[in-house]
């Protein structure tokens, strides 16, 4: 007694004997796809063909550097080609490496990328549907670990009135402290103007803005800006440096705060003039007794400043006082700010 059905692959199953049933599954070419032996008078049965793989390599704990040649290694069966894909947050998304790949070949040399991670899985998958999906992902995560601590993804500037705000976006970050913002503006020598924390470690874009209020509303010129970057061991990095082509030109009448405040025994007061104006810029005590008159005469617009010297005068609180009024008559303004003189 025995039994020969011809399948859709092309395979050819042939069973046959009473006593001792036995089935084999013979491919196009001769070779033994399935072959299974079935209990004595066993008159019916069904043989199924799974598609089968097992990935071998990476499949958790590794850890391969960023930048390097690294090999991933499977055993498959029964399938003509697979997708590779990895994945930096443990599978919850993921990016293909390599599409339509030979199946048999079980191995594939992948150029990792320039980025860390400590959640990292490869999944292999069949690349058709035929007989049906089927895919197997890396039993637990390994690591990519990049040379560099941060990689800058974007970075952007906005100049809005007398501040210029900048945003950057990492693409990733590895113990990161955080980053020290310089200006420097004309011919000046770079200062740092701020500092803006990290989050340490993320394998996942990062945004980041600083907001830099110029003491200035009249200013013609380049103004650059770098990015310092510094990780917890305290190494440093430029990440960014740009050049901004800035025309601010003063809108109205600004008194700035003296600067240092408190002072001893000297300060500078700085202002911005939208216009030509006639300008007087006094200093009075706290019962609103004149102390010294600073200013007294036509100023052309922009910024200005001047210094005030208090040697001779006992330590409090005083204000200075501008009074400005436009050539025309058309604009006029009295400012006042309060100095701290602390000897």
């Amino acid at each position: 007694m025995g039994y020969v059905q011809r399948f859709n692959n092309g395979n050819t199953l042939v069973g046959w004997g009473t006593a001792n049933t036995s089935v084999t599954e013979i491919q196009p070419d001769g070779t033994v796809a399935l072959e299974m032996s079935l209990p004595p008078d066993q008159w019916s049965y069904r043989a199924f063909k799974f598609p089968m793989f097992f990935l071998d390599s990476p499949n958790g704990g590794e850890k391969w550097k960023a930048n390097s040649q690294h090999t991933i290694m499977w055993d498959a069966s029964g399938i003509d080609s697979i997708n590779l894909d990895y994945s930096l947050d443990g599978g919850a998304t993921w990016q293909n490496i390599v599409s339509n790949y030979p199946a048999d070949s079980g191995s594939y040399i992948w150029n990792v990328p320039n980025i860390f991670s400590s959640n990292c899985k490869i999944r292999i998958s069949n690349s058709s549907s035929t007989p049906f999906p089927y895919s197997v992902v890396s039993d637990s995560s390994f690591t990519i670990d990049s040379a560099l601590t941060v990689e800058l993804e974007s970075f952007s500037s906005n100049i809005n009135e007398s501040a210029i705000q900048l945003s950057w976006t990492t693409a990733f970050e590895k113990n990161n402290l955080g980053f020290e913002i310089d200006r420097k503006m004309g011919a000046e020598d770079w200062q740092n103007i701020g500092f803006i924390a990290s989050q340490g470690s993320s394998a996942a874009p990062v945004n980041y803005t600083f907001s830099d209020e110029l003491d200035t509303t009249s200013y013609i010129g380049n103004i650059f800006y770098r990015i310092k970057q510094i990780d917890v061991s305290g190494t440093v990095q430029y990440i960014k440096e740009v050049k901004l082509d800035v025309n601010l030109t003063p809108q109205t009448y600004v008194l700035f705060n003296n600067y240092p405040n408190p002072f001893n025994p000297n300060t500078v007061i700085k202002y911005s003039l939208p216009v030509n104006s006639q300008i007087v810029i006094r200093v009075y005590n706290v019962i609103g007794q004149l102390v010294k008159e600073l200013v007294n005469t036509v100023q052309t617009t922009g910024d200005h400043k001047i210094v005030f010297n208090a040697d001779q005068l006992p330590s409090g609180i005083y204000f200075d006082v501008l009074e400005a009024k436009s050539m025309d008559g058309k604009l006029s303004s009295i400012l006042v700010k309060k100095m701290v003189l602390l000897k």
